[in-house]
């Protein structure tokens, strides 16, 4: 059953919680929707489960407008980061409650607990109460909890919020898992990139109440259409740029920065370009090279077993850069100190760059210019 959401808007007050959102979900689809806390997500995953209701927009359900349908009679399923276990119940009469308010056969509910149980894994711990079950197990509960519905969609909201990271590891297999299993809609919203790009076919990027991109998880990691979905989507994050429109050349943009050298210069195919464009590289992009045209100081290093991840200074900015095992063995770069020069180059297809506005700008690079090859090395005020 397809779920659909059209131009949805929604305001608490002046504050725009949701505006014109529109969101398709397949019967069987993993969406995951993610933005920073406060960007309209969980009002989402209420409109659709009618505990709230929008201002405007219908809430489709395979091919149905629930916006006057009673939160019981829609058929969703809500799975929060609070379980709301009921504290004097064992595991399996939490379970049960629900079926047995509408009524289902004793011997039904006990197949049908049985079943999800060992499905998430918790069978083993059925007849235990809510406080003598570990945090892990009370999110499988939850899970649990909303399988033995039978929904059309499931809602989440935040579930790993707050577990430990062996939990979250844990519990994104379980998820992924259960989602093969049940074959059915989720529909998820999270802060965490890491896990909407571990777990969902496709993600939303949501930003106060807009809906920003979506895509697979890889075409947004590859291809950010904004700057936002750029530094939002990717760990580390990507580091951006402010650069300037050199005045004695419209195809050169050097680094808007207070300090008096410029580490590198750019220059662009077309000087059809506005005069301040934002350039965003990834850490993993950069490759540690003697003779590199960008030039930086060391500030910190962290070994962090497959890479290490550097701190250096870039002009007057701080970025962080992921070196890979093979990169590092150019160098030794465990003997170098805090304030050493290190050189990097960046292929110049790895630039993103990014109009005033935010929006992407598809204009190739030719050329990167190291300091020492920059006729003009300050912007012209």
């Amino acid at each position: 059953m397809a779920i659909e959401l059209k131009k949805l808007n929604m305001a608490y007050g002046s504050t725009v919680a949701l505006k014109d959102f529109d969101l398709h979900i397949e019967d069987g689809e993993f969406v995951a929707i993610l933005g920073p806390s406060g960007g309209g997500k969980s009002t989402i995953l209420r409109i659709i489960a009618g505990l709230i209701i929008q201002d405007s927009g219908d809430v489709v359900i395979n091919g149905e407008i629930m916006n006057d349908i009673h939160p019981s009679e829609r058929n969703v399923a809500m799975v929060f980061q609070n379980q709301a276990l009921y504290p004097h119940m064992t595991v399996y009469n939490n379970l049960a409650l629900n079926l047995r308010m509408k009524g289902v056969s004793k011997d039904e509910i006990d197949r049908r607990v049985n079943e999800v149980a060992k499905i998430v894994g918790i069978n083993t711990i059925l007849s235990r109460k809510p406080r003598e079950i570990s945090g892990g197990q009370a999110q499988r509960v939850g899970l649990a909890r909303a399988m033995i519905r039978d929904p059309v969609i499931y809602l989440m909201d935040e579930p790993l919020t707050g577990l430990d990271a062996k939990f979250r590891d844990e519990m994104r297999e379980e998820l992924i898992h259960f989602h093969r299993i049940t074959k059915k809609s989720i529909l998820y919203v999270t802060h965490d990139q890491i896990e909407a790009m571990s777990m969902a076919d496709r993600i939303v990027v949501l930003n106060n109440g807009v809906k920003i991109q979506e895509g697979a998880p890889r075409e947004l990691y590859d291809n950010p259409e904004h700057v936002f979905v750029a530094t939002f989507v990717g760990s580390p994050a990507m580091n951006t740029f402010n650069f300037v429109k050199n005045s004695s050349n419209p195809h050169m943009f050097i680094l808007d920065s207070e300090d008096e050298t410029t580490p590198f210069g750019l220059e662009f195919e077309s000087a059809d370009l506005p005069d301040k464009l934002t350039i965003g590289i990834r850490p993993t992009d950069f490759k540690l090279v003697v003779d590199g045209e960008i030039k930086t100081t060391l500030k910190t290093l962290e070994f962090l077993g497959s890479v290490i991840q550097i701190k250096v200074e870039m002009g007057s900015s701080d970025i962080t850069i992921a070196l890979s095992r093979e990169s590092r063995t150019k160098t030794d770069i465990f003997d170098l100190k805090p304030g050493s020069e290190l050189r990097f180059s960046v292929d110049s297809e790895r630039f993103y760059v990014f109009g005033p506005d935010g929006s992407r700008i598809k204009n190739p690079i030719v050329k990167i210019h190291p300091p020492e090859k920059l006729v003009e090395n300050k912007k012209g005020k």
